[in-house]
């Protein structure tokens, strides 16, 4: 029986789809060694030119670094290679979008930092809480995604950290013309600071499911003010 050969640029494709998925299931973990290309030659039972364009194409996704001399290694992780760079737009679709991951995140991640949060943790979640309240208008942005950082930072885990950076990174337009919007809106603005400080209280006081509560209740009233701010600018327009 005869067997079609494959072409070299299949098996490329071929070991850097297998390369990838053991990095993505921890068999190769970040920072580790991969096999030399000899190694990985026989391993594949292939040439070396096709074990090369693999590690050229997990180079070129992120996966893995080259060191000159040492060999080929797996590149830690990174949140943001997971999506694309692109700025969400504030339109009523992708704030619904947002805020329904938000949700899944955010309510999660504030029982972990309640639950687990060291008392100097604690006291940064309460400083940007108080931080915000002394600034309003489109600089609060910051202080606002400083305070949820924080929380992000308390519940000790850095893929959430750098989930959290992506999401801010992302919405950075729509979060400063919401707090513009905010800033005209001085009880939406303070009924938003009392939750913060209402959170920061569940955090301090190591109340998991009462914070969860709150950053719930947190995010539901944001979403609403955000569609609310979309809406009126959207009538501004049609004016």
């Amino acid at each position: 029986m005869e067997v079609e050969k494959v072409p070299a640029v299949h098996i490329s494709e071929h070991v850097a789809a297998e390369l990838e998925t053991q990095i993505q299931t921890g068999t190769f973990e970040a920072h580790e060694k991969l096999p030399s290309v000899r190694e990985l030659c026989v391993l594949f039972e292939t040439g070396r030119s096709a074990v090369r364009d693999a590690i050229s194409t997990l180079k070129g996704k992120g996966l893995v670094y080259v060191k000159k001399g040492e060999g080929t290694f797996v590149s830690p992780f990174d949140a943001a290679k997971l999506f694309h760079s692109g700025i969400l737009l504030p339109d009523q679709q992708a704030i619904q979008e947002l805020f329904q991951v938000r949700k899944m995140l955010e309510t999660e991640m504030v029982k972990e930092a309640a639950s687990y949060r060291t008392p100097k943790q604690a006291d940064a979640v309460a400083e940007a809480a108080r931080a915000m309240e002394a600034t309003l208008g489109p600089d609060s942005w910051e202080l606002d995604y400083a305070f949820h950082q924080s929380i992000a930072k308390a519940a000790g885990n850095t893929i959430l950290v750098q989930l959290m950076e992506f999401l801010s990174s992302t919405t950075k337009k729509a979060m400063i013309d919401f707090h513009h919007y905010l800033a005209a809106d001085p009880a939406s603005s303070q009924k938003i600071i009392d939750q913060h400080a209402d959170i920061a209280r569940f955090i301090e006081e190591a109340d998991p499911e009462n914070a969860r509560q709150a950053m719930a209740a947190h995010l539901s009233y944001v979403e609403q003010k955000m569609q609310e701010s979309i809406l009126s600018e959207d009538k501004e327009r049609s004016v």
